[in-house]
């Protein structure tokens, strides 16, 4: 567009809705008043100026827009999550299936999704500061809070974003592992995953840990094998072993009524051939079926790769 005025005029009219821009009726309603009130903000000191005077004498002074300080706010945005330049929400759910494959900069935008996650709620840090001045605790209360059902945290709104940058971080890990390199927070989400009481943060962070075990990333093969290995290292060193077989156990002896991911209400019953499979150890959780034929343990309705009796050891 550049030089081509025609061109970038005709753009501005059109509407865009992807994961890089938001641009519609009602931005260009907000850039419109934006516009109209710097210009008569600079209208009026222009008049300010036209009436000063040194001894009687007017006084001339040369105004112009400072426009490197020029900033829009868009209020329409404000539902939206945008995290590194990106609305997180149109990244995993917008018209482009393939969005997530084409971003620029994957491991700064993995990086800053998990910072706003730990920055959005209080809860959050309470719990992983808490956590940091002792020894993992491993089974701690999320075991507890699984068998015993209880909910609790912080507002829909909050949990909604904090499920969302889940989520894109999941997305981001299985399409650029290679490029992300290993998560270097492992521990923060592990103590997260450990101390949280909503279950559907809960589940999200259960299929992010799928995500950093076993990525799916066709691109660069050999890099993402080699820091799925690294994460598993560090999930091992850091407990989590141990934190996701125990949530395994706690599950297992949980008979409640839960919602299924399609929103439907079942009731939860475990049988004790649907547990087990022969050899595998492999335990259904809340909400979840599984076959004599899992080769991993399945929590909330997330499969954990490696983790069965006979290779919970292999996450390290």
């Amino acid at each position: 567009l550049r030089g081509n005025w025609g061109a970038l005029w005709h753009a501005l009219a059109m509407d865009h809705y992807h994961a890089g821009l938001i641009w519609n009726e009602a931005t260009r309603a907000e850039l419109r008043g934006a516009l109209a009130r710097e210009e008569a903000a600079l209208r009026s000191r222009r008049q300010q100026l036209l009436h000063q005077t040194v001894e009687g004498r007017p006084l001339v002074v040369m105004s112009a827009w400072n426009f490197s300080e020029f900033e829009v706010v868009y209020p329409s945005l404000q539902q939206h999550l945008c995290v590194g330049g990106i609305y997180v929400r149109l990244l995993l759910d917008g018209a482009d299936s393939a969005a997530v494959s084409k971003l620029p900069q994957p491991r700064e935008l993995f990086n800053s999704l998990h910072h706003h996650l730990l920055a959005s709620d209080s809860h959050l840090l309470a719990a992983t500061t808490q956590s940091a001045m002792q020894q993992p605790s491993i089974l701690g209360s999320t075991a507890v809070s699984i068998a015993e059902g209880r909910g609790g945290g912080s507002p829909q709104g909050t949990e909604e974003m904090q499920i969302l940058c889940i989520r894109a971080m999941a997305a981001v890990y299985h399409a650029h592992a290679g490029a992300v390199g290993p998560c270097e927070g492992l521990e923060h989400l592990l103590r997260i995953l450990d101390h949280t009481t909503r279950r559907p943060v809960r589940n999200h962070l259960l299929l992010l840990m799928a995500a950093l075990l076993q990525p799916r990333s066709a691109q660069h093969l050999q890099q993402a094998q080699r820091v799925a290995r690294a994460n598993g290292y560090a999930v091992h060193n850091a407990g989590g072993t141990e934190l996701l077989v125990d949530m395994a156990a706690a599950a297992h002896e949980c008979t409640e009524p839960s919602t299924a991911a399609g929103g439907t209400n079942q009731t939860t019953t475990i049988h004790s051939h649907g547990a087990h499979s022969a050899g595998s150890g492999a335990t259904a959780l809340p909400g979840t079926v599984m076959s004599s034929a899992a080769h991993g343990a399945a929590i909330d309705g997330v499969t954990m790769p490696g983790l069965t009796s006979a290779g919970a050891g292999g996450l390290g």
